[in-house]
Formats: C-alpha cells, sequence, structure tokens
C-alpha cells in the first residue's frame, strides 16, 4: 500500500509556469502548471504515477522525509 501521499515533499520553482519536482521519488517525472494550483493537481498526477510504477514493480515504496 502506498503511503500517504500528501506526506511526500514537494519543491516548486517560481518564475513563469510553477515547476514541481519531488526529491523523494527520482522516478517522479518533473511537472509543471500555469498557475500553482494546476502545478499542484499536476504534481499529484506525476507522484500518483511514479508510486504506481513501484507498486506493479513490487519495489518498496520510499519513505518520504521529514518536512523542512
Amino acid at each position: 500500500m502506498p503511503k500517504q501521499l500528501d506526506q511526500y515533499p514537494a519543491i516548486f520553482g517560481h518564475g513563469g509556469p510553477f515547476v514541481v519536482m519531488f526529491p523523494d521519488i527520482p522516478e517522479a517525472p518533473i511537472t509543471q502548471g500555469d498557475t500553482l494550483e494546476q502545478a499542484r493537481v499536476m504534481a499529484a498526477d506525476a507522484l500518483l504515477a511514479a508510486i504506481e510504477f513501484y507498486i506493479e514493480d513490487t519495489r518498496d515504496v520510499p519513505t518520504p522525509s521529514a518536512p523542512r
């Protein structure tokens, strides 16, 4: 069972489209959105897809790092 998705820290870049990456899940593609809300939706989709790959490959899903 995957960890709670909202526990994974995301890094949001600013200055044009909002670019998002997940340092704990290197397989999650870097994604973006024109607005912060769009970037959040795209980030959730990217994170879910990456975690699904872990599950399909029967690999352990990485533990989320502590918030900073």
